[in-house]
């Protein structure tokens, strides 16, 4: 059985955090942009040799994983994040525009959002599911994220992780 794992992103101009917090163990994996070292090797063992959860990963999460993998910049990630959000725009759209593949066959991947019961946000589901910590984005979209910035928002990254796993359990 592959192992299994809540997967969340932060995308800013100067900064992307994708986290994934494994369900059983609850053991962090961050990998974070830009940086020179980023272990692309090691993120794609990842993301295809496990189970990801996410909420809207869908319409978000997946298609600026497509764009890490394929090695852009957090400012195109961005920039897309940005057609996404504010342009609305759909998967299948997205692929055209940034010439990636949102749900390549080898990530075994199941979006939160399209199976719970009800509707509502993540943090609506959390809580009705009586979740430890519900938070709001920290940081605006719109800011340069400082180092003290990036703390923040992967405790803020992580904690949305766990109510993925409330949600899942």
């Amino acid at each position: 059985m592959r192992p299994a794992y809540a997967f969340d992103m932060e995308v800013y101009v100067n900064y992307t955090l994708l986290l994934f917090k494994h369900i059983e163990s609850k053991a962090v994996l961050r990998f974070e942009l830009p940086l020179d070292d980023l272990d692309k090797e090691t993120l794609v063992t990842l993301v295809t040799s496990s189970r990801l959860y996410t909420f809207n990963g869908n319409g978000y999460d997946m298609p600026l994983l497509a764009l890490v993998l394929k090695g852009a910049t957090s400012q195109k990630i961005k920039q897309a994040s940005d057609r996404i959000i504010v342009h609305n725009l759909r998967w299948w759209h997205f692929e055209k525009e940034f010439n990636v593949t949102c749900f390549p066959p080898e990530i075994d991947h199941v979006d939160l959002m399209e199976v719970a019961p009800l509707t509502g946000s993540l943090k609506l589901y959390g809580g009705r599911l009586h979740s430890r910590s519900l938070q709001d984005l920290p940081i605006s979209p719109s800011k340069v994220v400082s180092e003290d910035d990036k703390v923040v928002l992967r405790s803020y990254c992580e904690n949305d992780c766990d109510t993925l796993i409330d949600l899942i359990h």
